[in-house]
């Protein structure tokens, strides 16, 4: 018993500088929300998608609130047209889109 926990320590040692090592997989770039292009937002997750569209309708250059009213029904009506935008587009901006289609949204809502 003593010398099988002894050999469970060595294992945990020997792998201790491999794990500190990783490194993650596929780092995300800092890079600011208006210079998203339309490939970039085409590689999110597709729980990120409804999130970047979120944030980006509801906030200006300025992060000034620009369209407080923005929730989830508005958000899964914009995704579907965001997306079929940016398979044409790759190298548009994703965020002008989804400005443009939440200044188009809120004229049609009042």
């Amino acid at each position: 018993m003593k010398a099988l926990f002894s050999m469970s320590i060595l294992v945990i040692l020997a792998s201790a500088p491999v794990l500190g090592n990783a490194q993650p997989t596929n780092p995300l770039p800092k890079k600011a929300i208006a210079q998203t292009s339309c490939k970039e937002y085409l590689e999110m997750d597709e729980v990120i998608k409804p999130k970047f569209i979120f944030y980006t309708a509801g906030y200006s250059y300025r992060g000034k609130s620009v369209s407080p009213t923005l929730d989830v029904v508005g958000v899964d009506k914009m995704k579907p047209v965001i997306d079929e935008y940016c398979r044409v587009h790759l190298t548009a901006s994703a965020y002008q889109k989804v400005m443009e289609e939440s200044m188009t949204s809120e004229k049609t809502n009042k």
